[in-house]
């Protein structure tokens, strides 16, 4: 009995931690734009949950990473690990580093949301001549990996559902 009840409680948090991410979904349609990184931090933190204030966006961005790729094909993307620290730990981010990974592709003036992943590390791939962003999640035991492949707009979801359900 206790061994059922620990395996119910890991289950539990399990979900628990998942269900506490951004959960954005971009629409290919009506892909947003900003014209600088007050606003894309705006975003960010809207999107978080977290403060907003002028205060808070900037210890957002100072706390959180960014990485620029050389220019590729489409042009150069902006890769934002957002981070917001309150008493020691991530109000974003788990304990594992798992959170919101926003990658913005860099216009002539200002950013475009490229794509929205979640995880706690990534990398660049290609494959065919396309672009693939492939982001590792780890949870307790279980470490999925999702590919998040360039379709001219956005960077999208083309796991394939079996290869997350089956993963052990």
């Amino acid at each position: 009995m206790n061994k059922a009840f620990l395996i119910l409680a890991l289950l539990f948090s399990c979900v628990s931690v998942v269900s506490g991410y951004a959960d954005y979904a971009i629409d290919p349609n009506s892909v947003p734009s900003f014209d600088d990184y007050m606003q894309l931090f705006t975003f960010i933190a809207k999107t978080e949950g977290v403060p907003s204030d002028p205060n808070s966006l900037l210890k957002l961005a100072a706390e959180s990473t960014m990485k620029s790729t050389g220019k590729l094909a489409p042009g150069q993307f902006v890769v934002v690990e957002a981070q917001f620290r309150k008493e020691n730990s991530s109000r974003i981010r788990s304990h594992q580093n798992n959170g919101g990974y926003y990658v913005f592709l860099k216009k002539e003036k200002g950013f475009q949301l490229a794509g929205y992943l979640v995880g706690n590390r990534y990398h660049w791939a290609l494959s065919g001549g396309r672009i693939r962003i492939i982001v590792n999640y780890h949870m307790s035991v279980v470490a999925n990996e999702s590919i998040y492949q360039w379709n001219g707009k956005i960077f999208e979801n083309i796991t394939p559902v079996a290869a997350v359900s089956d993963k052990k």
